[in-house]
């Protein structure tokens, strides 16, 4: 079945997407505890970055399976609303999309100083490169692929549901890290104020993406 994803630049344009995103989200992935439970201080910003992949990117794959609204996120751990494949495929997402992403936004600001009059490109340049807004792993460019995936991308898939895997057998980095989000979101006053998802905008739609049994809908 082919499956269409839609990515939404509007939280980098707020600011609301934690500063290096991606570095800081893969650096250090779910080992963000020490000894008594409370996240290393030289770690919090990768804490950060993971809170906003599982609120708002990860709910976003198989959505209309999972449920990790308001009332769950206070009283189920990761495991119980998420499967080691779905918080792969999210990551594989993040790596796949981010620097896309990131470019729509600065190929805004490429438009807006050009019309200012003001250079932006360098000299010589009359336009972005064609590659400037390709994905890693997935796209027409890449040409005929059996799931809209290149190689690579199916390999870091594959890699990655191992690693969570091991991660979630764990007790610092599985059970005592998801048992710590718990809490964490029983002390945010604001995500108790409603059960249910904000209206959501799409930006860009991708229908060769097709990744095995995350067949349906991404959005975020």
């Amino acid at each position: 079945m082919w499956i269409r994803f839609f990515f939404l630049t509007a939280d980098w344009a707020k600011g609301k997407v934690p500063e290096d995103f991606e570095t800081k989200l893969l650096e250090h992935y779910r080992n963000y505890l020490d000894g008594s439970g409370n996240v290393i201080p030289e770690r919090q910003e990768n804490f950060q970055a993971f809170l906003y992949f599982i609120d708002r990117i990860l709910p976003s794959v198989n959505y209309e399976i999972n449920n990790y609204k308001a009332i769950a996120k206070k009283t189920k751990l990761l495991r119980h609303c998420f499967t080691t494949t779905d918080e792969a495929f999210g990551l594989v997402v993040v790596e796949n999309y981010s620097r896309s992403w990131i470019r729509q936004l600065e190929a805004k600001e490429v438009s807006r100083r050009a019309r200012q009059g003001l250079q932006v490109l360098p000299e010589g340049e009359v336009s972005l490169p064609g590659d400037w807004f390709h994905a890693r792993w997935t796209g027409s460019h890449l040409g005929n692929t059996s799931s809209g995936w290149s190689k690579e991308g199916v390999d870091r898939f594959t890699s990655l549901s191992h690693e969570i895997n091991r991660l979630r057998a764990d007790n610092s980095t599985g059970e005592q890290l998801e048992k710590h989000v718990r809490d964490h979101w029983k002390g945010c006053l604001n995500s108790a104020k409603k059960d249910k998802r904000p209206k959501q905008q799409i930006v860009a739609a991708y229908e060769e993406d097709l990744f095995g049994d995350h067949a349906g809908m991404l959005e975020i």
